[in-house]
């Protein structure tokens, strides 16, 4: 019960201010895709215990949240005071995630694949003195390939290693020690 409150908070939070700034279907978007692989890292690395819940496409927004300060670092009010937030808030989720009966490779892979693609899709437009927009910066473009690259390549290895039906414990012998 504590759990899915927690859940409940995380996404009226979370998905709120993204949506706000971003749109539904960005924050759509990146939720069921983040959620997707993050089921998927449960599957694969925990595949004799089942696994539940929206954890996995909430952590995929906290991703997006990440990406979104990094991408949009001087449209930020205070970003310096955010990125102390979000270190905290992520240290603090990733030791709760460590707790009994809660999934860890779900939390991990909806992060991680949260924050690549909210590197991608989460760019806002900048405009200049006149209301022209702006192009992006160098970061801002090395982060989106970065970040796709990174996206692909998560969806496309978890969608492989469920196709094989590969067994993680094959070539990470103690990974079922972290969840």
């Amino acid at each position: 019960a504590v759990h899915f409150l927690l859940n409940a908070i995380a996404l009226y939070c979370i998905g709120r201010d993204l949506e706000l700034v971003h749109g539904t279907a960005k924050v759509t978007s990146l939720y069921i895709v983040s959620g997707a692989v993050a089921a998927g890292w449960s599957a694969i690395f925990l595949p004799d215990t089942p696994s539940v819940g929206a954890s996995g496409a909430i952590f995929g927004l906290f991703g997006g949240v990440w990406a979104d300060a990094v991408q949009n670092w001087g449209l930020m009010r205070q970003p310096y005071c955010l990125i102390g937030q979000l270190i905290f808030v992520t240290v603090l989720n990733l030791i709760l995630g460590l707790h009994p009966y809660l999934d860890t490779y779900q939390h991990l892979g909806g992060l991680i694949c949260g924050t690549a693609l909210g590197c991608v899709i989460l760019v806002q437009e900048r405009k200049d003195a006149r209301g022209r927009s702006r192009p992006l910066m160098k970061y801002q473009r090395a982060l989106i390939l970065i970040g796709a690259i990174v996206a692909t390549f998560t969806i496309v290895l978890v969608a492989a290693l469920l196709a094989f039906d590969v067994d993680a414990h094959e070539f990470c012998p103690f990974c079922d020690k972290l969840s």
